[in-house]
């Protein structure tokens, strides 16, 4: 179900998107973020100084392939 919400939205979300799409909380995604287990990119803000955390659908992809790896390793 998240896969297919992340492939059929949009390539860019604000981290309140994210957390739609992901289905969990702001501190969550923000955690994810200082822990470097989700990547993110940063935009400048149009109206004024700074920047926007902005995540993409690739690296919510990523994420969730490296989640559900370390949830279901495969021994060779």
């Amino acid at each position: 179900e998240i896969i297919r919400k992340v492939t059929t939205l949009h390539a860019v979300y604000s981290i309140e998107g994210a957390c739609n799409v992901m289905e969990v909380s702001v501190f969550s995604i923000k955690k994810l973020i200082a822990s470097g287990e989700i990547g993110f990119i940063e935009l400048p803000k149009q109206r004024s100084s700074g920047f926007n955390t902005k995540i993409t659908g690739w690296q919510i992809l990523e994420y969730l392939e490296n989640k559900m790896k370390k949830n279901n390793p495969v021994n060779v």
